[in-house]
């Protein structure tokens, strides 16, 4: 094995540009299937779908028909925003929404989806749309905030009792569904005008961006690895010409890596973005050694 070794690095020695060649087309060849790579930015995935904690999460999701929500708030620090034309112009977003593929459009929890329960004058109990005014009852006719806050299943969920903040809770039939269907909730808020500040949450909302930053920071932080690597080769050998071939070596088992991962049909998910950061200073240590003796 030892001599087997012993041979190949004196043919390598022998035949520089060759090996130099070899070595350059097989990285061009793994490079271009990098771009096509698919890409999966939910923290769920890094861990495999037949863990214990992943199974029973869905298990419970199925028994109890869970799904993942969007929350769209609507906020006004100054005055309530619960007002004839904000509650219009909110039924007829919600309509937008319910039209919008990935969302379960009979799960909506919003002003003008929810049902007001309520007794009559003579105790009958009614239920009726909470954007109606209640029949038969004595006394002037509540606000929807106040209606909000008689109800102990909306009370603080659906709108604050002062009706300063306003929620829409929109279920997915998927949580891949989030990003585009926050988008299109974003326009069609935008695009309808006349709404309070407003924010899009929810925990898939989270785990997109949690995942989206992630491989913005991969992004910058392997490009900063590399030259910080490079840099202090520099400050020890004090010779670009030097340092070069080991910096060569990382990129070169960086772009074989994710090339061949890419090949085989891994999906690139947040742990296996790390690969580069980790790799290139594993790939220059053994470069350091030969340097080291040669220096």
């Amino acid at each position: 094995m030892y001599k087997g070794k012993h041979r190949l690095v004196n043919w390598a020695v022998e035949h520089p540009r060759l090996v130099v060649a070899v070595a350059l087309l097989i990285t061009i060849g793994l490079a271009l299937p990098i771009p096509g790579a698919r890409i999966d930015t939910d923290p769920e995935n890094m861990l495999q779908a037949s863990e214990p904690v992943r199974v029973i999460h869905s298990r419970i999701k199925d028994e109890f028909n869970l799904s993942d929500y969007l929350v769209v708030g609507f906020v006004d620090n100054t005055k309530s925003v619960i007002t004839p034309d904000f509650t219009e112009r909110l039924g007829h977003l919600v309509s937008k929404i319910e039209e919008m593929e990935g969302v379960v459009a009979d799960d909506i929890l919003a002003p003008s989806t929810v049902d007001d329960i309520y007794r009559t004058a003579d105790g009958a109990l009614v239920v009726g749309p909470l954007t109606e005014p209640r029949q038969d009852i004595a006394g002037p006719q509540p606000t929807l905030a106040e209606k909000v806050s008689e109800n102990p299943i909306l009370a603080g969920k659906l709108a604050s009792a002062d009706g300063r903040a306003v929620a829409l809770y929109i279920p997915l039939e998927e949580k891949k569904f989030a990003h585009i269907v926050a988008e299109e909730i974003e326009h069609e808020i935008t695009s309808a005008g006349g709404f309070p500040a407003h924010h899009i949450t929810g925990l898939p909302v989270a785990e997109e961006t949690f995942g989206q930053e992630m491989f913005k920071q991969m992004a910058m932080s392997a490009p900063a690895a590399g030259v910080l690597i490079l840099l202090l080769m520099l400050v020890f050998f004090r010779k670009l010409s030097v340092v070069m071939a080991p910096m060569l070596v990382a990129v070169m088992t960086v772009v074989w890596t994710m090339g061949l991962l890419v090949l085989l049909g891994f999906t690139v998910h947040i742990m296996s973005s790390m690969i580069a950061i980790f790799l290139m200073p594993i790939a220059v240590l053994n470069s350091i050694h030969i340097l080291s003796e040669f220096h």
